[in-house]
């Protein structure tokens, strides 16, 4: 959106992440459910708002503009207030709630991703509190977190794709159904997680190398 409504600001794209990268670890530092719950409605309540502003511009009808020589008030066309300022001023509005759509959709994916690292948090703290002094409680949770959300390319297809598929089978091992369907369709889906995840680790680690080469050339 920047560099379509803003050309003058011209940032990389590692320079967004960046910038984006200090609120949310600020946002996974909450330990509290209840607190996350309302970032979670936020984003359900855009989702909801992106999704009826999409239907409206695929299902809506044109904007009939009126013709001066037809009214019953020709003089009504010009001025303020006037059909003519109503009217584009609709018409601004309309414009103004798509590019609301794009900025709702970034919005809400970005207020979901601390419910998401929540129960990875969760599951790291189960089995580490008991190991940790209890005056090196908070600092580890605040490396824990500031570590868990620059790694959030991991979590995104372990807790996506390759825990839900190990759960299922663990929990339906007795009954894994005909030719054991579920074991296979599981299999195959942890394969793809795995794929996903060493795929787009390794393409993100020879960007970054490719860019810090072009920089040391320059």
């Amino acid at each position: 959106l920047l560099d379509k409504y803003v050309p003058s600001v011209d940032l990389p794209v590692e320079y967004y992440c960046l910038i984006f990268l200090v609120p949310l670890i600020m946002l996974c530092q909450i330990k509290h459910l209840k607190f996350l719950a309302i970032f979670s409605v936020v984003a359900n309540v855009l989702l909801v708002a992106t999704y009826l502003i999409c239907l409206y511009y695929i299902f809506g009808k044109e904007v009939n503009f009126t013709d001066k020589n037809t009214m019953k008030k020709p003089q009504n066309f010009l001025g303020c207030p006037s059909v003519l300022v109503v009217s584009m001023s609709a018409i601004v509005f309309l414009y103004s709630t798509l590019v609301c759509a794009k900025i709702f959709i970034a919005l809400s994916i970005f207020l979901t991703y601390p419910l998401q690292f929540f129960v990875v948090i969760d599951i790291f703290t189960k089995y580490t509190e008991p190991l940790i002094k209890d005056k090196y409680q908070r600092v580890t949770q605040l490396a824990a977190r500031t570590v868990g959300v620059c790694c959030c390319a991991c979590f995104y297809s372990i807790l996506g794709l390759i825990i839900p598929s190990i759960i299922e089978t663990v929990f339906r091992w007795d009954d894994l159904g005909k030719f054991k369907w579920v074991f296979w369709k599981n299999l195959f889906i942890l394969l793809f997680g795995l794929t996903a995840l060493v795929s787009g680790c390794t393409v993100t680690v020879m960007d970054i190398i490719e860019i810090l080469h072009k920089k040391n050339q320059a």
